[in-house]
């Protein structure tokens, strides 16, 4: 594990845990999870490393009978740095889902294997422009990120119960952390 600059906890574990010692750990909890008895529209909407909470999520969706549809919207910086690409792919092309990925520092081709791509970041105006008002977001990214999504939403008059997301990372955003709860 790589320390993150201003991060309470590994800072805390690089500091203070020495090996061998035994930590008391609970499973996750938080309303961060995904409501498998609707059926209502799905929205995954992340950036960074801020995919690796949804994962689990999409992937139990494309296991499932249940027809739901998906849109999965993912900014990195580069296509190299977009893990996870070929599994949507391949979702993608058994039309178990939409995908967009955005790249922030270089240009790509508009679409490639059925995956929409963006040169650029993902912005308020692209998810205001494709704002799917019946579906569920889940939103996972840098706080900035998750910050200019939530209010995008919230300035759409997207419901709140439809706007989830989860802290990947430090969460220095006292607004966001407040709203949550």
């Amino acid at each position: 594990m790589r320390q993150q600059d201003g991060g309470v906890v590994s800072t805390w574990l690089h500091e203070t845990v020495k090996e061998g010692d035994i930590l008391q750990v609970a499973n996750p909890a938080g309303d961060f999870f995904l409501d498998e008895t609707s059926e209502s529209p799905v929205v995954f909407l992340t950036a960074g490393v801020g995919l690796t909470p949804v994962m689990s999520m999409l992937g139990e969706l494309a296991q499932t009978s249940v027809k739901r549809k998906i849109h999965y919207v993912h900014g990195a910086d580069t296509e190299a740095l977009a893990a996870f690409r070929p599994e949507i792919e391949d979702l993608a092309s058994r039309g178990i889902l939409a995908a967009d990925f955005f790249y922030a520092k270089e240009s790509v081709p508009a679409v490639s294997h059925g995956v929409a791509a963006h040169a650029g970041r993902v912005t308020t105006a692209w998810v205001k422009q494709n704002l799917d008002r019946s579906a569920t977001y889940y939103i996972c990214g840098p706080d900035s990120f998750m910050r200019d999504m939530v209010d995008a939403l919230r300035t759409e008059n997207l419901p709140a119960k439809q706007i989830r997301y989860e802290f990947f990372g430090s969460a220095a955003d006292p607004d966001l952390v407040l709203s949550a709860a």
